[in-house]
Protein backbone atom coordinates (compact mmCIF):
# COMPACT_ATOMS: atom_id res chain seq x y z
CA UNK A 1 0.00 0.00 0.00
CA UNK A 2 1.04 3.56 -0.81
CA UNK A 3 1.06 6.22 1.55
CA UNK A 4 0.72 9.80 0.61
CA UNK A 5 3.13 12.48 2.55
CA UNK A 6 2.45 15.71 1.85
CA UNK A 7 5.28 18.67 2.49
CA UNK A 8 4.03 21.66 3.96
CA UNK A 9 6.30 24.77 1.88
CA UNK A 10 5.50 28.17 3.05
CA UNK A 11 7.73 31.78 3.02
CA UNK A 12 9.92 31.64 5.54
CA UNK A 13 10.61 28.25 5.66
CA UNK A 14 13.73 26.44 6.86
CA UNK A 15 15.33 24.29 4.50
CA UNK A 16 16.08 21.23 6.31
CA UNK A 17 12.95 21.39 7.42
CA UNK A 18 11.85 21.16 4.28
CA UNK A 19 14.63 19.48 1.85
CA UNK A 20 15.15 16.86 4.67
CA UNK A 21 11.61 15.09 5.32
CA UNK A 22 11.20 15.27 1.69
CA UNK A 23 14.20 13.57 0.82
CA UNK A 24 13.72 10.77 3.14
CA UNK A 25 10.53 9.85 2.28
CA UNK A 26 10.98 9.76 -1.64
CA UNK A 27 14.28 7.72 -1.04
CA UNK A 28 12.35 5.19 1.20
CA UNK A 29 9.64 4.97 -1.00
CA UNK A 30 11.74 3.88 -4.13
CA UNK A 31 13.43 1.04 -1.61
CA UNK A 32 10.17 -0.85 -2.26
CA UNK A 33 7.74 -2.04 -4.95
CA UNK A 34 5.24 -0.75 -4.80
CA UNK A 35 6.46 2.37 -3.44
CA UNK A 36 6.04 2.62 0.27
CA UNK A 37 5.50 6.14 0.00
CA UNK A 38 4.40 9.13 -2.73
CA UNK A 39 6.36 12.30 -1.68
CA UNK A 40 4.38 16.00 -3.10
CA UNK A 41 4.99 19.22 -2.11
CA UNK A 42 2.14 21.22 -0.68
CA UNK A 43 2.02 25.29 -0.37
CA UNK A 44 0.63 27.95 1.97
CA UNK A 45 1.16 30.64 -1.01
CA UNK A 46 1.22 29.29 -5.17
CA UNK A 47 5.19 29.86 -4.95
CA UNK A 48 6.44 29.97 -1.25
CA UNK A 49 9.99 30.87 -0.88
CA UNK A 50 11.98 29.32 1.77
CA UNK A 51 14.97 30.64 3.76
CA UNK A 52 18.10 31.41 1.63
CA UNK A 53 16.04 31.88 -1.45
CA UNK A 54 14.57 28.33 -1.42
CA UNK A 55 11.51 28.10 -4.23
CA UNK A 56 9.43 25.06 -3.67
CA UNK A 57 7.42 24.05 -6.71
CA UNK A 58 4.17 23.12 -5.09
CA UNK A 59 1.37 20.55 -6.86
CA UNK A 60 -1.79 21.74 -4.69
CA UNK A 61 -2.62 24.49 -1.76
CA UNK A 62 -2.45 23.39 1.67
CA UNK A 63 -6.31 24.11 2.66
CA UNK A 64 -6.48 22.77 6.43
CA UNK A 65 -5.81 19.64 8.30
CA UNK A 66 -8.95 17.33 8.62
CA UNK A 67 -9.70 15.91 11.93
CA UNK A 68 -6.94 13.40 12.73
CA UNK A 69 -4.91 13.68 9.95
CA UNK A 70 -1.65 13.85 11.13
CA UNK A 71 0.89 16.91 10.79
CA UNK A 72 4.28 16.76 11.33
CA UNK A 73 5.77 20.26 10.95
CA UNK A 74 9.06 21.77 10.75
CA UNK A 75 10.60 23.59 13.86
CA UNK A 76 11.40 26.75 12.83
CA UNK A 77 9.65 30.35 13.30
CA UNK A 78 6.18 30.44 12.40
CA UNK A 79 5.65 27.35 11.64
CA UNK A 80 2.49 26.91 13.78
CA UNK A 81 1.00 30.07 12.62
CA UNK A 82 1.40 29.06 8.95
CA UNK A 83 0.49 25.56 9.30
CA UNK A 84 -2.68 26.73 11.27
CA UNK A 85 -5.98 26.16 9.20
CA UNK A 86 -7.01 29.96 9.83
CA UNK A 87 -3.73 31.21 8.27
CA UNK A 88 -4.29 28.87 5.10
CA UNK A 89 -7.86 30.39 4.70
CA UNK A 90 -6.32 33.94 4.48
CA UNK A 91 -3.28 33.25 1.53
Amino acid sequence: MTRQVQILAFDGMEVLDYAGPYEVFNVAGEQTSPAAFQVQAVGVCPRPVGRGGLLAAIRSRFTALHPGQPCNCGRSAGTHREASPAYARHR
